[in-house]
């Protein structure tokens, strides 16, 4: 969700054009300083992953709704640029999430067609976006609890969905539509199988 849409919709800070430009543009340079000053870490298990992805030849881009310059901070700031082959941010698209361009977006950087990508979420937004794209979603449970993003992303999506505790407590699986239906996700060969689910 982009700031245009935060701070009048959601903060109630301004609907002054102006105003919200302005700050947008502090809002998100307070982020990258104190990312600057303070740090960041990422979550457990993602570089690992992550690793794991680029052993296999599997692209990642980055689909967010922010400024390019915080992706780029936070990268830096993590140390992990190099296991993502693009990134599309707010400058690229003109519409936020929930909406599915960001994703649409970053699916047509990679050649993938969004049926064959997963998107990794820790918002509602976002949750609804990408299955709205196309994508199979999984659902990293580090700010709001696995069964409220099911009952919201059911709500706003009119699909069924199934939370799934996977590998940690920390990540879930939200099912929509033919993901629910038993099959399982193969990342190494980008494609669902119908071989048996174990550790789920």
């Amino acid at each position: 969700m982009k700031n245009e849409v935060i701070i009048p919709e959601l903060l109630r800070w301004t609907t002054v054009p102006t105003e919200i430009r302005i700050l947008s543009l502090r809002k998100e340079a307070l982020y990258r300083e104190l990312v600057r000053e303070q740090g960041i870490a990422a979550l457990s298990g993602v570089e690992p992953w992550l690793q794991a992805l680029q052993r296999e030849s599997i692209p990642c881009v980055i689909a967010s709704s922010t400024h390019r310059e915080n992706i780029t901070t936070t990268l830096g700031g993590l140390g992990l640029e190099s296991f993502f082959a693009d990134i599309v941010t707010a400058e690229d698209v003109k519409r936020g999430k929930p909406d599915p361009e960001v994703f649409l977006t970053a699916a047509q950087r990679i050649g993938v067609e969004p049926g064959d990508a997963v998107g990794f979420e820790d918002a509602l937004v976002g949750l609804a976006a990408a299955p709205a794209a196309g994508l199979r979603v999984w659902a990293v449970a580090s700010a709001v609890a696995c069964r409220a993003w099911a009952r919201a992303t059911a709500r706003r999506s009119g699909v069924g969905t199934e939370c799934r505790q996977w590998r940690s407590r920390a990540t879930y699986e939200m099912r929509t539509g033919a993901a629910a239906s038993g099959r399982s996700w193969t990342a190494a060969r980008g494609k669902a199988d119908r071989r048996p689910r174990s550790g789920s």
